[in-house]
């Protein structure tokens, strides 16, 4: 199992950071209580590198969720992705979870990450230099964590294909993958709701080969 201070000691080799620490409650529609400890690795320039949230509880199993671009950096409150992410794999016995993104620095969505940041300069190095950190935490041994994948088949498409070194570095851990899953596409990103109003967060699938697009 990765520690925090796995991450930490990878993430020295790319970028200066600070840290952030805070315990945010969230009180889902169940009115099930869930407490995430998390510590967050951001800088100045608004890249939020990752976040380290632990449940307290005692299960130890973890995943490593891997998501498009973060939309809040330094902050006592969650969004709705990850607060969907506390929900789901507390209630799934899981420990706690690393999260990610293909994309480091903040955007104010998906739209505006496919329609502008990825066209100005340096925008691909921000997108290869996350992908290579990533590859860097899931090549690690320790790395035996469940990862969930929720950045969009439409995302990649826009992008082209992806860092090679972290396809296979996922192509290596099939096993463990999971992917968040909808009616219509083979990816659905967590905070998208169907017609009645529920998360499809809650559809994380086993992945199997030829469904992923790379």
């Amino acid at each position: 199992m990765l520690l925090e201070q796995d991450v930490v000691n990878i993430l020295k080799t790319f970028a200066e950071f600070k840290v952030v620490s805070n315990c945010v409650v969230i009180n889902n529609s169940n009115n099930a209580i869930h407490n995430a400890y998390r510590s967050i690795y951001y800088d100045d320039a608004e890249h939020k590198f990752f976040e380290y949230i632990d449940f307290k509880n005692s299960c130890s199993k973890r995943a490593i969720a891997i998501g498009i671009n973060p939309s809040l950096i330094e902050n006592s409150t969650m969004d709705f992705t990850n607060k969907e992410l506390v929900t789901y794999l507390s209630d799934n016995s899981y420990g706690g979870y690393i999260l990610l993104n293909l994309y480091s620095k903040r955007t104010e969505g998906k739209v505006m990450l496919q329609k502008y940041n990825l066209s100005m300069i340096g925008s691909q190095d921000i997108l290869n230099d996350s992908s290579n950190f990533i590859t860097q935490i899931l090549n690690n041994s320790k790395c035996s964590e469940d990862i969930l994948i929720f950045w969009g088949q439409d995302f990649l498409k826009s992008i082209g294909i992806l860092n090679m070194n972290l396809k296979n570095a996922l192509s290596a851990k099939f096993s463990n993958c999971y992917y968040s899953s909808g009616v219509k596409k083979a990816f659905i990103h967590p905070g998208t709701k169907n017609k009645s109003g529920q998360s499809r967060l809650k559809s994380f699938d086993k992945l199997i080969a030829g469904k992923i697009y790379w």
